[in-house]
């Protein structure tokens, strides 16, 4: 007498042999099922702000020693050329900072600049004085060519009497912030 004929040859089972080892099979296959289940996985994304900034350079123009040279927080100045931020970003709402003095330095010297600033609606526009220490805040996300900050600066005639001429350097961090949550 065989028991292997009314074993079905198909599906997981897949034996001939015997009806205790298809039977065997058949309950691990059920098992086998159980355990192949779905469970969620849940799933964090953080979306990081994006801010390019361009900027230019300050340029004070050529200084006789021992006399004051100013220039304004604006576009187009006679002598000397003010510095521009420029800048697009993806945030609600942006600050923007800048240290109240700068250190040029040529040589071995040093000179001190007293920064001021502008924030104007779009290059070419007039600008709106604010203490640069104390930043100013732009409302929703900016595209480029939106909102410029502005940066002049007054060198006092003290600082450059008894200095040696030359070309003195230095640099401004300009510091943006977020202000969205």
């Amino acid at each position: 007498m065989s028991f292997d004929r009314d074993i079905p040859t198909t599906g997981c089972a897949g034996s001939r042999r015997f009806m205790f080892s298809a039977l065997a099979l058949s309950l691990l296959c059920a098992h086998g099922a159980r355990a192949q289940r779905a469970f969620p996985v849940l799933l964090n994304v953080s979306v990081s702000g994006e801010l390019t900034l361009q900027t230019s350079s300050i340029d004070f123009g050529r200084i006789t020693p021992g006399q004051t040279q100013v220039v304004p927080p604006q576009e187009n100045v006679a002598d000397g050329i003010a510095g521009k931020v420029m800048f697009s970003s993806n945030v609600d709402g942006l600050s923007i900072t800048i240290p109240a003095t700068m250190t040029l330095v040529s040589q071995g010297a040093k000179i001190e600049a007293t920064l001021s600033c502008a924030a104007a609606s779009a290059p070419g526009a007039g600008g709106v004085a604010f203490p640069c220490s104390e930043g100013v805040t732009f409302g929703g996300s900016q595209a480029s060519g939106g909102p410029v900050v502005f940066v002049g600066g007054m060198v006092p005639g003290s600082e450059t009497a008894g200095k040696p001429a030359g070309l003195y350097t230095g640099a401004v961090v300009v510091t943006a912030q977020s202000t969205s949550t």
